[in-house]
């Protein structure tokens, strides 16, 4: 966990798949502080308190599987243009990139092999 402090007014700003999250000390006082968030639509901001440890993490869960979906989608165009092949493994399965016409192999098959296991 990142510790920050920060005065009144100052931001703090978050870099995200889905744009600038900025989140702002609006004011502080001994016991409470007042935070201001700025973020896109599709981001859910919500009270830890608010919800329950499952809600939690299904929000966590939808957070991934929205990150790894644009993390595929720039991860093909990358290979559209090197000229790569994204293949499964041919002995686990797991996709891998390889050149093309190459013996598609994870690292971990590969060490295996190499090993003679």
């Amino acid at each position: 966990m990142l510790c920050l402090t920060r005065k009144v007014g100052e931001r703090i700003l978050l870099f995200t798949t889905d744009g600038v999250i900025t989140i702002a000390l609006g004011s502080a006082h001994p016991k409470k502080a007042k935070l201001a968030i700025d973020a896109p639509k599709q981001v859910v901001v919500v009270r830890a308190d608010l919800l329950d440890e499952k809600a939690v993490q299904e929000q966590a869960d939808l957070a991934l599987a929205r990150a790894v979906d644009v993390d595929l989608a720039t991860l093909a165009k990358l290979l559209d243009r090197s000229g790569l092949d994204m293949s499964p493994c041919r002995l686990c399965g797991k996709p891998v990139i390889c050149i093309p016409d190459g013996i598609p192999m994870c690292v971990t098959c590969a060490k295996q092999e190499a090993e003679g296991q």
